[in-house]
């Protein structure tokens, strides 16, 4: 080869390829350097002078109960036009509102560098272990939530900013499609299996009934059903079993070093691999491999948590959340701040045409039903109108629902104390919804005394939704909190609802359909055949309660058609293809609400997501099951029965971690003391009973879901009598 010709295929090779001829000339620098030139570059905190006008960044550290310190917080204790456009799939600052001073992501701290450089730093710790095992079992329950379904709507991508699917938020969009692979995987081989060995039943596999509020257990065998477990059957472990990667396995894997393990300490240093810095991949691997830079990085970190505004922590999150509103100035007495819907934004490109004609044929507005043309400043006018009506109508619904609810309730303890009185006196029969079973035999119409339960059959069919009516007499116990109930951090996030404001905890993402869960219809105990009315003293007063509720949801649904129609027209541009920077159609005071505190708003906003993670999780493995029906489900009481080898190898795989949590617990446990010496640590409401959450105002926007009183028109009363019967 000449000359000439290897300097021709040199330069061909610089051209090709900078970044690997760059490695080839000129070596990595050492990990001492690169730590070097880190601190230097990246070393600096931030500190703004002056807090009350500050950016304040939220870092998310993932299954920290993040989600719950976020929106039942910080997002209800600021205006709608002072939060940013959601970001936890794909940073939006480029189209959130001009002045917005509030964000909250999973990117790490490498995300200040773009940042305003008033900026504080707020964040949030848990014990590493725990982190490890929630992080495990979320991934897992999102991927069998997800098992049976085809890749094109597994990998689906949200339209628009109202909803985000799981799998595009870090660093879900690679554990969970990891899991779900590895899931396929054994359940082909365990097909396989039972193909060889013919498919014998091996154990009771668990299931729960929504109407009746009840956990059973079903054989296929057997075609039997029972409501507590046989003594000689039992689950599978949660932790080491046939269906997923164990434990103990997955820990070791390079996908756990890569996301999971020390993750708090590496997003402090933003050092992920979703980070914003270059050389965060170099230092990375200094960190993992090179003791001295690992040292040297771990105190970098402790510095900066030094620096951060506030530290909470999982374990003790009221007073956390107390010692943030002391750190930031939030009165906790003050009023709360509402959802605003995406309703109310609009993403224009700099001179866009205001006067431009659309084609609109809503029913309210032309009630001819033709098609009429108005301008586009026009039509985003009605668009703001009728989303207010529809909010106030919704603030309606929220206290004739209860009232509504209470009557009901009532009745059916009444219902009960007649029964028992007719017992008593040896009448037989019986009119108490909880004891009897309707049934239609042969077209005769008549009650049906049944001594004992009864219970599902199988296969079960899809339930339509409950009415707005639906009592139940088995009520939920509220169990102390343990580790799986504060892990309701990123189960929002699954399809999240992420408004530009403070979001409901009841109003996620797009529910997935929970087939299979309960008995067939018709199975209901206390079914009252349709038309059948109850003579109580309430009757009359539920007939006209009930008349009146469904006429105004009757009316927030004709308006949401509406607003549908109207968002499908060019008046609203929702990233990811935003048009322009977001502006708030309507002034803050449209979202305060006034009768609702933020620490009020907090309490009833926490409660309700811890039981709507709850309500999740227990459908989560109902599709993940082996050819022997063999399933499982995760519990606090089962992570605390784990073996002390697992729980050590843990601590020793997030060391680093380790220390950074009890540097959070020290700094929080120094921050409350000198909060309360100075009498800015503000006591928290007591926690929200049933009674009391009635008097919460929790308003959805118009565009969310929310229970109606009847699916389908029918005689009013006689609806609402079946509706209370299904328990």
């Amino acid at each position: 080869m000449t000359n000439t010709t290897y300097q021709t295929f040199l330069l061909i090779a610089l051209l090709a390829n900078l970044n690997r001829a760059h490695a080839l000339f000129w070596p990595t620098p050492t990990c001492s350097k690169l730590v070097d030139r880190y601190e230097t570059e990246y070393g600096k905190h931030v500190t703004p002078k002056n807090k009350s006008d500050a950016f304040i960044f939220f870092l998310h550290v993932p299954r920290t109960a993040g989600k719950t310190y976020a929106t039942c917080f910080l997002r209800a204790a600021l205006p709608a036009s002072q939060r940013c456009s959601p970001s936890y799939d794909l940073l939006r600052l480029n189209v959130s509102q001009e002045g917005c001073r509030y964000l909250v992501s999973h990117d790490d701290y490498s995300l200040t560098s773009l940042l305003p450089e008033n900026t504080l730093v707020v964040t949030q710790l848990r014990d590493p272990v725990t982190r490890v095992l929630s992080a495990y079992e979320f991934a897992i329950e999102v991927a069998a939530r997800r098992i049976k379904m085809d890749d094109e709507k597994f990998f689906k991508t949200a339209k628009n900013m109202t909803f985000v699917n799981t799998l595009n938020v870090w660093p879900w969009s690679h554990l969970v499609p990891w899991f779900r692979k590895s899931m396929q995987v054994h359940l082909a081989d365990l097909n396989a299996q039972a193909k060889e060995e013919g498919a014998r039943a091996r154990t009771w596999t668990e299931h729960f009934d929504n109407r009746r509020n009840r956990t059973y257990y079903w054989n296929k065998e057997l075609n039997q059903s029972v409501w507590k477990l046989p003594p000689a059957s039992k689950m599978v472990h949660p932790y080491s079993n046939v269906l997923v990667t164990p434990l103990f396995d997955w820990i070791e894997t390079k996908e756990a070093q890569d996301l999971i393990h020390e993750g708090a300490t590496l997003q402090i240093l933003g050092l992920t691999n979703y980070s914003h810095w270059k050389s965060a991949t170099a230092l990375r691997k200094c960190f993992f491999e090179d003791l001295d830079s690992h040292r040297r990085l771990v105190d970098v970190a402790k510095q900066r948590l030094r620096s951060m505004l506030h530290v909470g922590l999982t374990e003790n999150l009221d007073q956390s959340v107390a010692s943030m509103a002391a750190g930031l100035g939030f009165n906790l007495s003050s009023h709360s701040h509402r959802s605003a819907n995406r309703n109310y934004f609009a993403y224009d490109a700099p001179g866009f045409d205001m006067e431009q004609l659309i084609t609109f044929n809503a029913s309210r507005y032309v009630p001819t039903g033709e098609m009429t043309p108005i301008t586009i400043r026009e039509a985003r006018h009605l668009l703001v109108k009728y989303q207010q009506e529809a909010d106030a109508l919704n603030k309606k619904l929220g206290t004739l629902e209860p009232e509504l609810q209470e009557l009901v309730d009532k009745e059916d303890a009444w219902l009960e104390e007649e029964d028992n009185k007719k017992k008593e006196e040896g009448q037989g029969g019986s009119t108490s919804r909880e004891l009897g079973t309707a049934s239609v035999l042969d077209g005769i119409v008549g009650w049906v005394k049944k001594s004992v339960a009864v219970l599902p059959t199988w296969p079960p069919k899809v339930v339509a939704t409950t009415t707005s009516r639906t009592s139940s007499s088995m009520k939920e116990s509220d169990d102390d909190v343990s580790d799986t109930d504060l892990d309701n951090d990123d189960d929002d996030e699954d399809e999240e609802s992420v408004d530009s404001g403070t979001s409901s905890p009841s109003t996620g993402g797009e529910e997935e359909d929970e087939e299979g869960e309960g008995p067939e219809e018709g199975d209901n105990e206390g079914d009252l055949p349709s038309g059948e009315k109850i003579d109580s003293p309430w009757a009359e007063e539920i007939e006209a309660l009930d008349a009146k509720v469904y006429d105004l949801q009757q009316k927030r649904d004709a308006i949401k058609r509406d607003i549908d129609t109207l968002l499908a027209m060019p008046l609203v541009k929702g990233p990811p293809m935003p048009q322009g920077p977001a502006k708030l159609l309507v002034p803050d005071s449209e979202f305060e609400d006034i009768k609702t505190s933020l620490g009020a708003f907090y309490r009833h906003c926490s409660k309700s997501a811890t039981k709507k993670a709850a309500d999740k999780r227990r459908g989560a493995f109902k599709d993940l099951v082996t050819p022997w029906h063999e399933s499982f489900g995760f519990s606090s009481a089962q992570r605390k029965a784990l073996h002390p080898t697992i729980v050590q190898r843990i601590r020793e795989l997030n060391a680093a971690d380790l220390e950074i949590w009890e540097l959070g617990k020290q700094l929080l446990e120094e921050a409350l003391v000198e909060q309360a010496a100075d009498k800015t640590l503000q006591e928290l409401p007591p926690p929200v009973e049933a009674e009391d959450e009635k008097n919460v105002t929790t308003t959805k926007p118009a565009s969310g879901s929310s229970s109606s009183v009847r699916s389908t028109p029918k005689p009013k009363h006689a609806t609402a009598q079946a509706g209370r019967d299904e328990l």
